[in-house]
């Protein structure tokens, strides 16, 4: 790495530090610019796009850290992080087990699959109480057609009161990980639900030295 790359880099992580993704952002994007085969960068922008919800650029950045260096667990790790708190938990497991095909005893990979796996759980058993066989990660099915007004009802009449369709929780819902599991929880009065959510959610960020 150039030591003008390097500056950057080390620009990015001290505003990472100090909770400034966006300005880390910025400096992991000259960085890059300056060095962009370094995998260590997209890893570490990865890390910020995930903490300011920007998921698919998160996501981009893990897979072109994986392209650099495959056999890096960190790559795997952060597409995995994204993944769930995306909530795309499925997935997430797929990206983990992918890690480990190349990294078996990484625990950054072990501990996110464990997660993921637990999250889809949870998600499925609730979700499929009420509409049976259910996978989260289904690409959503084909709306039903909006029906026309009522006969006598006038184009004026129709209102933002009269939505087509209701949101869920009040446009609440998704909402971040951590207020995602407290809807589950809320959700069902299963004891052992409340057990199995007594997991290590905090799943810390880390960025390269």
């Amino acid at each position: 790495m150039s030591k003008e790359a390097e500056e950057y880099k080390n620009l990015g992580n001290d505003a990472y530090a100090s909770g400034r993704h966006t300005h880390a952002i910025a400096y992991y994007t000259t960085a890059i610019e300056l060095d962009p085969t370094n995998a260590a960068l997209f890893s570490n922008r990865a890390a910020a796009y995930t903490k300011i919800e920007e998921f698919q650029k998160a996501k981009y950045d893990a897979d072109m850290c994986i392209e650099l260096r495959p056999e890096w667990p960190k790559g795997y790790w952060r597409k995995g992080t994204a993944e769930i708190e995306a909530q795309e938990y499925k997935q997430a497991v797929a990206t983990f087990e992918k890690g480990l095909e190349r990294s078996p005893t990484d625990q950054n990979l072990v501990d996110g699959k464990r997660k993921a796996l637990q999250m889809a759980a949870v998600v499925d058993n609730i979700v499929g109480q009420e509409y049976g066989e259910f996978d989260i990660d289904a690409p959503a099915p084909n709306p039903q057609p909006v029906p026309e007004p009522a006969a006598g009802v006038r184009e004026a009449d129709i209102t933002d009161d009269q939505p087509a369709a209701a949101p869920m929780n009040d446009g609440q819902w998704p909402g971040t990980m951590e207020e995602e599991v407290e809807r589950i929880i809320n959700a069902t009065d299963r004891k052992f639900l409340r057990r199995n959510l007594q997991l290590a959610l905090v799943f810390p960020f880390e960025v390269q030295p």
